[in-house]
């Protein structure tokens, strides 16, 4: 267990209780922090060990800096607690359906559906997304919301197109300290992307979050102003009427929209801005969880980031002036600000992605079991203007072994035919499953 030798400053009596931080357990002003993380705040002695036995002894991992790397040899998890926005690189990861790799990884998922709906995919690469999906969301689970790696459980909804967590067997954290719960936990946001090279996956413990990517940009995208030019020669054209709640929008952008896309000098800045349009509007709809009856005209993500002259909310200082360029694009629905959203698009790696949040009170959500949020559960947590203050983290690159407990990593490392012993398994490999895994 880390040691409390962090001071954070003078006696708590000295000054007012807002001046220190929070005690994670009790909620009494602290004075000294975990010292292995650097980020949980205690009290007293007696309150870390109380919260080390509740749960944080499988979340607590060494305190980062903020200038993160991103190559696997010096990974680290974003510092800012309940938010993540990782990328699996599938082109890379060169694990085959006949190799120890594949049947290590599989042994350690304790769900025989889950491994069963893994080995019958149709294709070897549906199977490793797969893969890589089930482990991505323990590890987040695990990290972000103090769960059991291998008790969590998840599920996709088809009719929303949306994932959650859907059971939490473990301990909940309440913003002050853990408590047992056997209860329902279906949101805790995060959704999940695929590309054709990786999976993306964001996180936020408050609002509704979408995350939607389009690849690079090539010259076999059509220029939007040959793909578009008879729109453009009608010069009365107005933009699409609201369709009805039943029905989709026959175009994708209205006129106003289009001529904006469509006015850039360079034909590639023109297909940027074509990209990006589309790309804003499925990530809105995804946040949502809307899959059918949209109001695709409807939706414009602004092509210019949020400035004096650009209006959409006001720019943290830090991210303004911060080692990230302003990324955060004003929203308009049916015309209308949207003042409760935040939507950030990011460059990564010459991915174009748009990562949306918004009020969990406007989500589609068909069952009623996406609404059962953490925010609504325990409210002070966080306000939902807070969520909206700060930046979000660049995206990371994350090794397949970091998706793994790091107890499990040496076993792994030996399944990849590494170590000093090569693919043989240490005794005391406990704890394992014989998964069939059928050829495919």
């Amino acid at each position: 267990m880390g040691r409390v030798d962090i001071p954070l400053g003078p006696d708590p009596g000295a000054e007012t209780a807002e001046a220190f931080p929070r005690c994670a357990w009790c909620g009494d002003a602290s004075k000294t922090v975990c010292g292995r993380c650097k980020v949980r705040a205690y009290c007293s002695a007696e309150c870390q060990q109380l919260d080390w036995k509740s749960g944080h002894q499988t979340a607590c991992t060494p305190m980062v800096q903020r200038q993160l790397p991103v190559t696997e040899e010096h990974f680290q998890f974003y510092e800012v607690p309940y938010v993540a926005h990782w990328a699996i690189n599938l082109q890379n990861w060169k694990i085959k359906s006949n190799s120890k790799e594949y049947a290590f990884l599989l042994s350690r998922i304790p769900d025989a559906d889950v491994r069963r709906q893994i080995t019958t995919q149709r294709s070897w690469p549906q199977a490793k997304l797969a893969l890589a999906k089930e482990l991505a969301v323990r590890r987040m689970a695990e990290i972000l919301t103090q769960a059991m790696w291998t008790k969590v459980s998840w599920k996709h909804e088809d009719i929303s197109d949306r994932d959650f967590l859907r059971n939490r067997e473990e301990y909940v954290w309440t913003g002050q300290k853990y408590q047992n719960s056997n209860r329902r936990f279906p949101n805790f946001n995060f959704s999940m992307f695929d590309t054709d090279d990786y999976l993306f996956l964001v996180t936020h413990p408050l609002a509704i979050t979408g995350v939607y990517a389009s690849g690079p940009l090539t010259d076999a995208m059509p220029d939007p102003r040959e793909a578009f030019a008879e729109e453009l020669m009608d010069g009365q054209q107005t933009d699409i009427p609201r369709a009805s709640e039943e029905d989709e929008d026959s175009k994708m952008l209205g006129a106003t929209e289009l001529r904006d896309i469509c006015e850039a000098d360079s034909c590639r800045e023109r297909r940027a801005r074509l990209q990006h349009a589309l790309v804003g509007k499925f990530a809105y709809f995804r946040t949502l969880g809307q899959t059918t009856g949209r109001q695709w005209s409807q939706v414009v993500l602004g092509q210019h980031p949020v400035a004096e002259s650009v209006p959409g909310g006001t720019l943290d200082p830090d991210e303004a002036d911060g080692p990230w360029r302003p990324r955060r694009h004003p929203l308009q629905v049916a015309g209308t600000q949207q003042s409760r959203w935040r939507c950030e698009v990011h460059r990564w790696r010459e991915n174009h992605i748009v990562v949306c949040r918004g009020p969990p009170d406007e989500a589609m959500d068909p069952k009623g079991d996406f609404q059962q949020t953490q925010a609504k559960r325990f409210p002070e947590i966080d306000t939902f203007d807070k969520a909206l203050d700060h930046p979000e983290p660049e995206f990371i690159e994350v090794p397949i072994q970091q998706l793994l407990p790091e107890k499990w990593h040496s076993d792994y490392v030996r399944a990849c035919g590494g170590g000093e012993r090569g693919e043989q398994t240490r005794m005391n490999y406990s704890g394992y499953y014989q998964p069939d895994i059928p050829k495919i």
